[in-house]
């Protein structure tokens, strides 16, 4: 035999807010999350106004870039978890989650092997030079006038800043080029950093998004630009649905997450989850 659990609105069917997105459709977390019986509650625009509105009928969030207003978590009574569509969760307040007693779940880790391979494909055109090379060609110059200085890639030092999954990742497909591969990280020994002349620079991330009209970043000619598009895969975006959904579904039937951003709630009065069902 098992004990239920005894909810308020037991014929109320479960909600779940998605503030936003960034794929063709939802039918992957639709159909996880009906199986724990939720239904999506879709916003359409994810302003603060729209979601402190929706949350006051909602069991759970799921965000991807949207920022999640204190206020629409204050307003949110039955909301048992806030899941992000990824890793970083400076768009959720975790400080103000865990006081209420709300689970904070991530997927830390699906775009791993998508970044690295991105960052090699931008290493490679930013030493191959080949967006100068493009665009001249493209406007009817047909010259080697850029060649001059290019260095051969084997042998040459790729130094990474930071040493976690997305760097590990990066150093087989580095050294399969022949790349001597250097590391620094706070935890990895400290060694003295010699600054040179930057030969280029590739970026996928910029600190506002989209950039300003006329950002000055944008027209420095040794610069290798994409829009926030590293992470993208058909099969990381699959996984990042599949994953997301899941902790969301994981939370709202009594169990504890996969990757849980504030642990310590797991440990408060406040906490929210429903137990799981135990044998009599």
């Amino acid at each position: 035999m098992v004990r239920a659990v005894s909810t308020p609105d037991a014929n109320r069917p479960l909600r779940v807010l998605v503030t936003d997105f960034a794929w063709p459709s939802l039918d992957i977390e639709r159909e996880i999350l009906s199986g724990v019986g939720a239904e999506l509650v879709v916003a359409q625009t994810g302003d603060e106004a729209e979601l402190i509105e929706f949350a006051s009928d909602v069991d759970a969030i799921l965000t991807n870039w949207k920022r999640v207003p204190e206020a629409a978590v204050r307003a949110a009574p039955r909301c048992m978890v806030i899941a992000r569509y990824g890793l970083g969760v400076d768009n959720i307040p975790v400080a103000l989650a865990t006081e209420l007693g709300i689970v904070v779940a991530n997927v830390p880790d699906f775009y791993v092997n998508e970044v690295a391979d991105h960052t090699m494909a931008l290493l490679l055109a930013c030493a191959r030079r080949l967006i100068p090379f493009t665009t001249e060609t493209r406007s009817g110059v047909w010259s080697l006038e850029r060649a001059p200085g290019l260095p051969r890639l084997r042998d040459q030092a790729l130094g990474l800043v930071g040493f976690g999954r997305i760097a590990q990742a990066l150093v087989p497909g580095a050294r399969g080029f022949g790349l001597r591969v250097m590391a620094y990280s706070r935890r990895l020994a400290a060694a003295a950093a010699v600054p040179g002349e930057i030969a280029g620079a590739a970026l996928d991330v910029l600190s506002r998004e989209p950039p300003a009209a006329h950002e000055p970043l944008l027209r420095a000619p040794n610069l290798t630009v994409t829009p926030h598009a590293a992470f993208y895969s058909d099969a990381s975006i699959h996984e990042v649905q599949t994953r997301a959904a899941t902790n969301v579904a994981t939370v709202l039937t009594g169990d504890v997450p996969e990757h849980v951003v504030n642990p310590a709630v797991l440990e408060s009065d406040a906490l929210r989850m429903r137990a799981r069902a135990a044998p009599l």
